[in-house]
């Protein structure tokens, strides 16, 4: 593991911990500063999806988590990570609405996941998962030490 991935890693959780692990609608979430939410954001979102994927993610969490890992994304240069979480949301959206209106039209699980658009998502991630965003992050919460009590020296 490169060093600015630990040093990111290990800021977060310790940031996550000490609000008791929370979920994006809780209290403990709501009471970071911005970086500190987009930095959580993007980690509980990368943990989710590494886990089961973008319905995975909004299944556990909802989709205000997608909104704030897009803008972290946006917030540390990486553009087309963005945009996979943005179009991960509107997969939420069509899975939703989906489920809604099926009424008596069952679908199976993988049917729903392709129709949803949450298979075309998690492919995406899939090939973006293969670059370090590590570096960015750290250098992030490095430009906003004092959100995440980072002491830099002269």
């Amino acid at each position: 593991m490169n060093t600015d991935r630990s040093l990111f890693e290990d800021r977060v959780e310790l940031l996550l911990a000490d609000r008791g692990h929370p979920s994006v609608d809780s209290e403990g979430f709501r009471g970071m500063d911005l970086h500190q939410k987009r930095m959580a954001a993007l980690f509980i979102l990368e943990n989710e999806v590494q886990h089961g994927g973008f319905a995975r993610a909004y299944f556990n969490q909802t989709t205000e988590l997608g909104v704030f890992a897009a803008d972290g994304y946006d917030a540390i240069g990486a553009p087309e990570h963005a945009r996979v979480v943005r179009q991960s949301i509107e997969a939420a959206k069509k899975s939703e609405e989906s489920s809604k209106a099926s009424g008596s039209t069952m679908m199976t699980l993988s049917e729903e996941h392709i129709r949803s658009g949450y298979a075309a998502v998690d492919a995406a991630w899939a090939v973006l998962s293969r670059v370090d965003t590590s570096s960015q992050k750290y250098k992030y919460m490095k430009q906003h030490a004092r959100s995440f009590g980072i002491v830099q020296s002269a």
